[in-house]
């Protein structure tokens, strides 16, 4: 029979923070930390409860005789503890908690803000008893149970925490209160950085007291901590709210003193970065209000630090806009992704119109982010264009958005895991950052990096840049003791560890790594072991394993699973590759998120550090990665997935090499047609690489989706060869990109094995590659050989549509003798060709090719209305390489005629185009073009700049016909013109005649040597 007092002393409860018993207004504490876990049980869920279920929640990995036994004794602990009280009632079978005995916080806390009509001194007596989170720092072993509970009742709690908050803030400024509501939100902000409703009313609070600048700069706050923290924007209301103070005037000030809201903090204080905290600020400062563009690279080995500094950092800043994205490695073949990223944080934040940007580069960006659309379905299609084209449009589209951005005010990007970066999305940095073009922007650039990470293509532009002080370097060292004991301070030290002994046992543990200092904090939250029972980790993944270790085997098992994902996940990906209900996948992951190993975005989690990625993949076997690997490409394929690239990785990670092969290809083919040439180079390595390639053919339904722009080079009705196919898109590419010596040695090395496969349409299709690459050289013998070649195999192959380009060659060739007729017949036939194949880009080109025809024969008005004809082909597809083409063609036949006012206007339309594009194959021609029409108006001085211009580029190029061309109008200017001091005309005309001999270009040798013989007889 329990025991009673005549005057009992009651027993006292704060749960709220790091326990407090007291008796009789004395603090008590229990020699046994599991008699304490078990009053606190009994005490929040004022039940009875049965032995079997409270020995099951505290000694679950004990036998069921033990678990007993140790119940009795925390019984015994809890008596012998609260003597002379017993609060305990305790039956045979039952265990329970006398309430009249007994006294604890949470009631009253619970009450008074569950019901909001409380008095404001109610409220806040309630919110005074939160001195923490529920049960601060208790720790126990082995009891997954209780600490689910525990984590249950400590989010239910912090909730009601913050609903109070909220709630007296609101009745505080309901009764114009105004100071005691700021301070109230300003609490409720510390607490929760993220609480956006909380934020709304700080932002109306300060319209409120006229303080319109701080309640603007709150906005940015909330932005910045959402962005980067969960990668989502405002709720739209918020975003309302921002609009409507940004389009209203200061209203009148109310008596209340205005104080800006402190920058939202990290898990622990901000310490030991002040000198670099003042280099960025420095920085920023320089490139204000007008630029010039500035990058900054924060560099330093992994958990260094280098991403909390700039977050830290760039709460800080004011009229600025600030956007932010990541990058990872296995992004690095997604062309231009940290800037679609970018892009599109933008939209959601200023609609287009806003932005004032024309529609010709907003076109651009809706190939990087399709929804632009969607605000603005006016917009014309962007035209598929030559690779070179298309790929300088979208970088020039991506400056001029930034351009705008910067017109509003100053932007600060700051892209994190820079090592990353893909190759596209270099370029565009290599063009924002040019002097020319960055010294209006005031745009800072930061960027963080691994200093054992190099990003391909990166050392010779950061040499550029260095050079042009363009580019500023912080690398960031290891904590110093002083910032370490810093942190260790953030912590309550519950035991008896002094806190030297601790900072010099964390130094000793940690060498001042931040990620590895913060991870054991974390591990420890604010309980400190005894030194006797440190569990000390040797490295961060030992940290990792420790935080891992306390979850559930199916949350341990679910987390493998999406490290093996890789980037991002979704609760959706997660439920089809795991025999868990969906009701278990999502405890699974508020099991995650509350120990903050993942964080959760708009739609999809991440981990919060990549460490805890690898860790979890090292827990897993081969077999089991590749099972996993295999699952997950099977689902994604269900979806009908077009990420290629991801596809690719997990089928060739699971083993299923032929899938890999396939989904690699599409991968390629999807770099190509964004013309990130480096980015399909890469795919291609990647897919011969895998095993069974060398021998590998693809089924002809397959050709159309792993071909580049629906090129046909082979039969549509054979196997198509993947070895074949791989070489003949990196000669593609290698043409395009001006390496005619590189390309030439991969189509030769596809010829050898087509010819080794006995493959006739395989043969034709790659001398019909060799033919037009032989032009580009001007070399016309190398033309009309590959050209009969070619039609020679595809006539005895059967395949007409191969027969065509043979044809239009074997034209080019001829055309160069000067055999015009048969040039002519040559072409009409080609044309007949290309028309029964379907072919509209093969007839346009034909169509090129007899407007020169009829252009070396003075038949200039015929030869305008042939290109004509192949313009409005070149306009209806959109293919603006051609369109650039034919403005200068139609430029040249112009200045032929002697009319050199239209010459002039179609070059310029034709210079523009090709400029643009980096197509320098045409810009050379224009060049040379314009350089004669300036030099018959007499105007030697812009000749000759056009002249070197050419010069330059047929000398990159090595087109000996465009060199000897622009040498004999270098030599007609030096003649015309002896004041510009070039060399003599006579050596250059020597040059020109050289060099036109050796290609056989025998039009342009005649006028060179009527130009010559002129010279000489003035």
């Amino acid at each position: 029979m329990r025991q009673k007092f005549e005057t009992p002393a009651p027993v006292s409860l704060s749960l709220l923070g790091v326990p407090r018993l007291t008796v009789a207004a004395q603090p008590v504490r229990l020699a046994y930390a599991k008699a304490e876990a078990l009053l606190y049980y009994l005490a929040v869920t004022g039940q009875v409860h049965s032995r079997a279920a409270l020995a099951a929640l505290l000694w679950s990995q004990s036998t069921e005789a033990q678990a007993r036994n140790s119940l009795r004794n925390a019984i015994y602990t809890i008596r012998r503890g609260l003597k002379p009280l017993d609060p305990l009632i305790i039956e045979r079978d039952t265990i329970g908690l006398d309430s009249a005995v007994v006294q604890i916080d949470l009631p009253h806390f619970r009450t008074a803000i569950e019901q909001p009509t409380q008095p404001n001194d109610t409220l806040v007596a309630a919110l005074a008893l939160w001195r923490g989170l529920f049960l601060d720092g208790l720790q126990l072993p082995n009891t997954p149970d209780f600490d689910e509970w525990v984590a249950d009742q400590r989010r239910q709690l912090e909730a009601l925490y913050r609903q109070g908050l909220f709630t007296l803030a609101r009745h505080y400024i309901a009764g114009h209160h105004l100071t005691e509501a700021r301070q109230t939100l300003e609490k409720l902000l510390s607490f929760d950085p993220l609480h956006e409703a909380g934020h709304q009313q700080m932002m109306r609070l300060y319209v409120q007291t006229g303080h319109r600048a701080a309640a603007l700069r709150q906005y940015e706050i909330l932005r910045t901590r959402l962005v980067e923290e969960l990668g989502v924007d405002p709720d739209p209301a918020t975003q309302t709210l921002h609009l409507e103070i940004l389009q209203a005037g200061d209203a009148p000030p109310a008596a209340m003193p205005v104080v800006e809201p402190s920058p939202p903090q990290g898990l622990y204080p901000f310490v030991g970065r002040e000198p670099e905290m003042a280099a960025l600020a420095q920085l920023h400062q320089a490139l204000l209000p007008n630029g010039p563009a500035r990058l900054v690279m924060i560099e330093g080995e992994p958990g260094i630090g280098k991403t909390r500094l700039v977050k830290e950092w760039l709460v800080t800043l004011s009229q600025t806009t600030v956007l932010t994205t990541r990058c990872f490695e296995a992004d690095q073949t997604i062309p231009f992704q940290p800037w679609i990223d970018l892009i599109r944080l933008t939209l959601k934040q200023l609609p287009p119109a806003q932005l004032n940007l024309p529609d010709v580069w907003l076109t651009e960006l809706a190939h990087l982010a399709p929804e632009i659309r969607l605000r603005r379905p006016d917009l014309e299609l962007a035209p598929t264009a030559d690779p070179e084209l298309a790929r300088g449009r979208i970088v020039q589209a991506i400056y001029h958005w930034l351009e705008a951005l910067c017109r509003h005010q100053p932007v600060c990007l700051f892209i994190d895991d820079w090592q990353w970066l893909d190759q596209a999305s270099l370029t565009v940095l290599r063009y924002i950052l040019q002097p020319q073009q960055s010294r209006q922007l005031p745009l800072l650039m930061v960027g963080t990096q691994l200093v054992t990470h190099s990003l391909p293509g990166w050392l010779p532009f950061k040499t550029l840049l260095e050079r042009e002080h363009i580019l500023h370097h912080i690398t960031l060292d290891r904590l110093p003791s002083a910032a370490v004991v810093a942190l260790a301070q953030s912590i309550t030290l519950s035991r008896s560890m002094p806190l030297e002994a601790f900072v010099k046992r964390l130094l000793t543990e940690t060498e001042g790594n931040p990620l590895f200092i913060t991870e054991f904090l974390q591990m420890l939250g604010r309980h400190l072991p005894t030194d006797d029972d440190w569990p000390v980790p040797q490295t961060v993944q030992m940290v990792i394993q420790n935080r891992l270790g306390q979850l559930s085997q199916p949350t341990t098992q679910v987390l493998a699973a999406a490290a093996v994902i890789g980037r991002v996940f979704t609760d959706g990906l997660l439920r089809q590759i795991s025999d868990l209900p969906p009701e278990a996948i999502l405890q699974v992951l508020d099991e995650a998120l509350a120990a903050n190993l993942i964080a959760e975005h708009e739609q999809t989690y991440d981990f919060t550090h990549d460490k805890i990625r690898t860790v979890l993949l090292d827990s897993l076997t081969r077999s089991r990665r590749r099972h996993l690997h295999l699952q997950i490409a099977a689902a994604l394929e269900a979806t009908l997935s077009n990420d290629f690239g991801l596809l690719c990785h997990h089928f060739e990670m699971g083993g299923d090499y032929p899938r890999a092969r396939n989904y690699g290809l599409r991968a390629a083919r999807q770099a190509v047609e964004l013309y990130a040439d480096e980015d399909a180079l890469r795919w291609y390595d990647r897919v011969e690489s895998l095993p069974g390639t060398a021998d590998s053919e693809l089924s002809p339904e397959a050709i159309p989706k792993v071909t580049p722009f629906q090129q046909v080079h082979v039969s549509p009705a054979l196997p198509l060869d993947v070895p074949g196919l791989i070489d003949r898109q990196r000669g593609l590419i290698r043409q395009r990109i001006g390496q005619y010596r590189e390309a030439e040695q991969t189509f030769r090395a596809a010829l050898a094995r087509a010819e080794s496969r006995r493959r006739l349409d395989e043969q034709a299709a790659i001398h019909n590659l060799l033919s037009f690459l032989a032009y580009l050289r001007s070399d016309y013998d190398g033309v009309g050989a590959h050209a009969q070649k070619a039609l020679d195999l595809a006539t005895e192959a059967g395949e007409a549509a191969l027969r065509a380009p043979g044809l239009r060659h074997l034209g080019i060739a001829v055309y160069r003798t000067a055999d015009y007729d048969h040039a002519r017949a040559l072409y009409d036939e080609a044309l007949l060709a290309y028309h029964q194949a379907g072919d509209r880009l093969g007839v346009a080109g034909v169509y090129n090719n007899i407007g020169f025809v009829l252009r070396t024969q003075a038949y200039y008005q015929e030869a305008i209305e042939a290109f004509q004809a192949a313009l409005t082909i070149y306009e209806a597809l959109g293919q603006v390489e051609g369109i650039a083409l034919i403005y200068s063609n139609i430029g040249r036949t112009y200045a032929f005629s002697g009319d050199l006012a239209q010459a002039q206007t179609f070059l310029e339309r034709g210079l523009t185009l090709s400029t643009n594009s980096h197509t320098d194959w045409i810009t050379v021609k224009i060049h040379r073009t314009m350089g004669n029409v300036l030099a018959q108006s007499r105007q030697w001085s812009p000749a000759l700049t056009h002249a070197r211009q050419a010069h330059k580029l047929a000398t990159a190029l090595g087109s000996d016909e465009d060199l000897g061309a622009t040498l004999r109008l270098l030599a007609e200017i030096a003649a015309a013109c002896p004041q510009l001091h070039l060399n003599d005309p006579a050596a250059y005309y020597q040059q020109s005649i050289d060099l036109l001999q050796q290609v056989g270009a025998q039009d342009e040798l005649e006028r060179t040597e009527e130009s010559l013989a002129t010279y000489l007889q003035q």
